[in-house]
């Protein structure tokens, strides 16, 4: 590998020329772990995992074709860098339930499903993504995730301080120089300048500041990074401290997997590749002084529960359903989700794009439901359709939006693969409509069943 000038300068400076050797070794000669974070629901219960900050994490061999797994179609897993697993540790180093949580930062979607996975059922997450083609990913993942109660937008941290959002547990995973990733990605590599380490440093603290309005008193902020420098790291962290009187939260059992301390702020952790068997990324989690503050938003504007509600949703909470304005779309979403949802819809500079679990829409008499329900993590249980079993080869065909053959029942039915339900599809007898969203489906046509992976045949 051939790294970018300055860079060997840089890091030896920060961490000395024998820690830049063993990187460069580590960079050079060990390919890049692969791993995955399995869904604590959809696959309860989880053998033991091989990632030990992670229950949920599990290293492979080798990288498969994801893509062609019908199981990570369904969201039974999500392809996630070990070291990224770490940030969830910090909740449970906090002494309260988080009421509201906001990803400022959030395409691709790894760390907010995880966030997602371990935070309270009636916390509400608020994963933001600015730029709009990364967003249009991040909505897909937490899709496939069967994330409930979270609402997706797409806007600048600075828009959603200005609608009045506060959250009292914020994750800035900041956009970054990218140093940690050098080995995964080589784009990294070839990005990489001292200049670039200077503006990334100053999108953070712009960031920073903005969480930290957001942030309510008493609240969690977690920051990460996939990048080594102390601008970007250190400074940070001093900046939130000195300027704002933040309470630094220490995981004294991070070192003990391998991440180091910081000698220069306590406090902080980094993983390195040569130590911790990840790529890079550091992080460190901090608490705003003073007692806890709720972050409730404000009910307003909460006309749409009172509609007749369809006989299929019956069977979930009625004081979580939500209908469209028309009044034919339905969707599963708390009094707090809704309240801030109406904020958001008021405000400027937002794009709302997902709002809780959809759960169909009536047309005429009929009502036809939603593959967001089939996928979401616990509603799914509360499907009215009977569930039907699916072979390899069919759950190949469906992620591909093809037909299978008719079971001789008409009717919707849950397409389900190895326990884990994967789409609707609708039986008429004669043929099977396949209700498979073409926005997530397997478009490559070279791949074949035999192509599929079976990571999770003994998990």
């Amino acid at each position: 590998m051939v790294v970018p000038g300055g860079f060997r300068e840089s890091f030896a400076a920060d961490f000395g020329a024998e820690a830049y050797e063993a990187l460069l070794r580590t960079l050079t000669e060990v390919p890049s772990p692969v791993s995955i974070r399995r869904h604590p629901t959809k696959l309860s219960p989880l053998t033991p995992g091989s990632i030990p900050w992670c229950p949920e994490g599990l290293l492979l061999p080798e990288r498969p074709i994801f893509g062609a797994d019908p199981l990570w179609h369904a969201g039974a897993y999500y392809v996630q860098e070990p070291a990224s697993m770490a940030v969830a540790r910090y909740l449970a180093a906090i002494d309260f339930a988080p009421v509201i949580a906001l990803d400022l930062c959030a395409a691709p979607g790894g760390k907010s499903t995880l966030l997602r996975s371990h935070l309270p059922d009636d916390c509400l997450l608020v994963t933001n993504e600015p730029d709009k083609k990364r967003a249009k990913v991040l909505e897909e993942n937490i899709l496939r995730w069967g994330a409930e109660e979270t609402l997706v937008t797409s806007a600048l941290p600075a828009a959603l301080r200005a609608a009045g959002v506060k959250a009292d547990l914020i994750l800035v995973d900041a956009p970054c120089s990218g140093e940690g990733m050098f080995r995964k990605e080589p784009e990294a590599v070839t990005g990489w300048s001292l200049d670039l380490v200077d503006r990334c440093a100053k999108t953070q603290r712009e960031i920073l500041r903005e969480a930290w309005e957001m942030l309510t008193d008493g609240g969690l902020l977690i920051y990460s990074t996939c990048t080594y420098n102390r601008a970007e790291n250190e400074a940070q962290l001093s900046f939130l401290r000195d300027d704002y009187g933040a309470e630094v939260i220490h995981l004294p059992e991070l070192p003990q997997y391998g991440a180091e301390e910081s000698d220069e702020e306590r406090g902080l952790y980094r993983f390195f590749p040569h130590r911790t068997g990840s790529e890079g990324l550091t992080c460190f989690g901090v608490r705003k002084a003073g007692p806890r503050v709720s972050p409730e938003p404000v009910a307003r504007g909460l006309a749409g529960r009172a509609r007749a509600i369809p006989e299929e949703l019956r069977d979930l909470a009625e004081e979580q359903l939500l209908s469209t304005p028309d009044g034919t779309g339905w969707r599963l979403l708390s009094l707090r989700g809704v309240a801030l949802l109406r904020l958001l819809e008021q405000a400027e500079g937002i794009r709302i794009l997902r709002a809780g679990v959809d759960l169909g829409s009536v047309k005429g008499r009929d009502f036809i439901p939603d593959v967001s329900w089939v996928l979401s993590a616990t509603a799914s249980n509360h499907l009215p359709y009977p569930r039907r079993a699916v072979t390899a080869a069919e759950a190949f065909a469906l992620i591909g939006r093809q037909t299978i053959p008719s079971s001789g029942a008409k009717g919707y039915r849950v397409a389900t693969y190895a326990g884990v339900p994967l789409t609707l599809i609708k039986d008429l007898g004669s043929r099977v409509n396949n209700l498979y969203p073409k926005g997530l489906a397997l478009h490559d046509t070279r791949l074949t069943p035999s192509d599929m992976p079976h990571i999770l045949d003994n998990q």
